[in-house]
C-alpha cells in the first residue's frame, strides 16, 4: 500500500468483506472529503445539478479523489483548488434520455461520424459498450448534438461557480446505484489487492 494512502482508507480496505460492500460504504455512506466543513457549499452544488436535470438531490453523488480525499487510481491526495471534482449522477430517467438522444442523432448508431474518436477508435462502440456493460454515460462521448453542448456549458458554469474550490467540475450519468457501485468497486479492488 502506498505511503500516501490515508490510514482510515487503509483500514477500510483491510476489512475482510466483499469489495463491492466496501465500495458501497466508501461511496454511498461517506461525506465527500472535498466538502469537509462546507455543508452549505455541498448542498448548493447538489441542488444546482439536481435542479438543472430535474433530479432528486440524493441522485447527485461524488467519486474520485474529491470524495475520498485520495485517488485510488492516481495514488495521490486530493488537493483543493488544484484537483477536479467528479460528480456521479445516478438516475435512470436521465440515463435513458441521454441514450435516446444518442440513438436519435446518430440514426440508431448507424451514423458513427457523429461520435468523437475515443483513444483513436470509433467512439460509437465505446459509447454503446459503456452504456450497456457499465450502465454509464460519459457526456463527453455523446454524439455531436445540442444536448452535449448544453451539458458542457452547464458544467463550465458550475466549474466557474466553484473555481475557488476545484480545478473543474464534471459529471457522469449512471443508470442505477448498482452500476455506480460496480464502477467504484473496480478501483477499490485494485487498491485492495495492492495492500
Amino acid at each position: 500500500m502506498s505511503d500516501l494512502t490515508p490510514k482510515w482508507l487503509h483500514e477500510e480496505l483491510s476489512v475482510d468483506e466483499k469489495v463491492d460492500v466496501t465500495a458501497g460504504k466508501l461511496f454511498l455512506s461517506r461525506m465527500p472529503n472535498a466538502f469537509d466543513g462546507r455543508l452549505t457549499e455541498l448542498h448548493t452544488l447538489r441542488q444546482k445539478v439536481a435542479k438543472k436535470f430535474r433530479l432528486n438531490i440524493r441522485d447527485v453523488l461524488f467519486c474520485g479523489s474529491g470524495h475520498l480525499g485520495y485517488s485510488l487510481v492516481k495514488d495521490k491526495e486530493f488537493s483543493p483548488d488544484r484537483s477536479d471534482l467528479d460528480l456521479a449522477i445516478v438516475n435512470s430517467r436521465l440515463f435513458y434520455e441521454l441514450l435516446e438522444v444518442a440513438a436519435k442523432v446518430s440514426n440508431g448508431y448507424s451514423n458513427r461520424s457523429m461520435f468523437p474518436r475515443v483513444y483513436g477508435e470509433d467512439g460509437s462502440k465505446y459509447f454503446v459498450e459503456s452504456a450497456a456493460r457499465k450502465g454509464m454515460i460519459h457526456p463527453d462521448y455523446l454524439p455531436t448534438c445540442q444536448t452535449k453542448v448544453e451539458w458542457r456549458d452547464f458544467f463550465r458554469e458550475v466549474s466557474n461557480d466553484f473555481q475557488n474550490s476545484f480545478q473543474s467540475v464534471s459529471g457522469v450519468v449512471y443508470a442505477s446505484e448498482f452500476f455506480f457501485v460496480q464502477k467504484q468497486t473496480s478501483a477499490v479492488a485494485k487498491k485492495a489487492i495492492n495492500r
